[in-house]
């Protein structure tokens, strides 16, 4: 327990101290930056496999309404960049554990810049539109950022990285629509249920998703919403929020297709004739459930989620969990 909270402690300092520092900049600037640590130790699993931990930082900006007011459905717009990084290994890589027959999800890191264009409607529809170019294999050097961090928090060191997946080169582009089913029509809005698909395609990743968000709490609409990622400020009267806080437990079930995983089966192109490498097959359906928590009030914001995950390989021992943890602050 104390390792997972030192870790959780340590990751957060790292990624919002540039957000304390950025606070001090001129406060007309309307943007959004955040930092989001994801690790397998948040969801107290005393283990450290699959998803172990990822990293993120990321900026997004509202632009000035006055660039769409022709187009009177549109509520806002919000463009973002995001850098990530992200390591994913086997059941178990401890030594007195280790066997390669246990290895039943490659070892991986994963880099990736992202920019994102996303249009939010009166209507309560979003479009989300991305494209990301990303890194895999050694040259990410998530072997040495692990034993680093398991050798300052007294973790085990952990083996068998010679074996992750060789590095490679890869970009992906990924559509996003969401739409608001149902929700209370009287008084301020604490329950509603939205619906969303999702498509992957790419060197990397390929595949659809289907989803859906449910929330409870005192609620802003999807437009202007934290768990929607839409509270950066454009300026203009539909962005005025309902209340002075949000908060909100929700609910998002996903089932997800997978037609390609490179942090699984390696690039789509190269060769893998590495002997050391060691890929798997990886399961085609794959249903995810995240339950979290989310509150913004002024300036600042707070996501945290717990994420439960079939089995990502046909070969996987158990399930995957893990803890997700936001930070937001908004220059509105």
């Amino acid at each position: 327990m104390f390792n997972s909270i030192g870790k959780l402690v340590f990751s957060l300092f790292i990624l919002i101290f540039p957000l304390s520092v950025y606070a001090q900049l001129k406060k007309d600037f309307k943007f959004q930056m955040s930092g989001q640590t994801d690790n397998d130790s948040y969801a107290f699993t005393n283990s450290d496999r699959y998803y172990s931990n990822g990293m993120f930082l990321s900026f997004r900006k509202a632009i000035d309404a006055d660039l769409h007011k022709s187009k009177a459905s549109v509520a806002k717009k919000i463009y973002g960049f995001e850098l990530g990084h992200e390591i994913f290994m086997p059941y178990t890589s401890q030594r007195k554990y280790y066997r390669e027959s246990l290895i039943d999800r490659p070892y991986a890191g994963y880099i990736s810049l992202t920019g994102s264009w996303d249009s939010y409607y009166k209507n309560e529809s979003a479009l989300k539109l991305s494209g990301s170019i990303g890194f895999i294999g050694p040259s990410t050097n998530v072997q040495e950022l692990q034993s680093w961090t398991h050798d300052k928090f007294g973790y085990y060191h952990p083996i068998g990285w010679n074996h992750q997946i060789q590095n490679s080169v890869g970009v992906n582009l990924k559509v996003v629509y969401q739409k608001m089913l149902l929700s209370n029509r009287s008084g301020k809005r604490f329950f509603d249920i939205s619906a969303g698909t999702e498509a992957r395609i790419g060197t990397f990743f390929n595949g659809a998703e289907a989803s859906a968000v449910i929330r409870i709490g005192a609620l802003e609409k999807m437009f202007n919403s934290n768990v929607y990622d839409a509270r950066v400020s454009n300026g203009t009267q539909v962005d005025e929020k309902e209340r002075n806080c949000e908060w909100s437990f929700y609910v998002i079930p996903k089932l997800n297709y997978v037609a390609y995983d490179a942090t699984i089966e390696g690039s789509l192109f190269e060769t893998h004739n590495d002997p050391e490498e060691i890929l798997k097959t990886p399961s085609p359906l794959v249903f995810n459930q995240q339950i979290g928590f989310m509150f913004s009030q002024n300036r600042w914001g707070l996501n945290f989620s717990y994420n439960y995950r079939t089995k990502e390989t046909r070969e996987a021992i158990v399930p995957t969990k893990y803890g997700s943890l936001k930070l937001l602050y908004y220059f509105n």
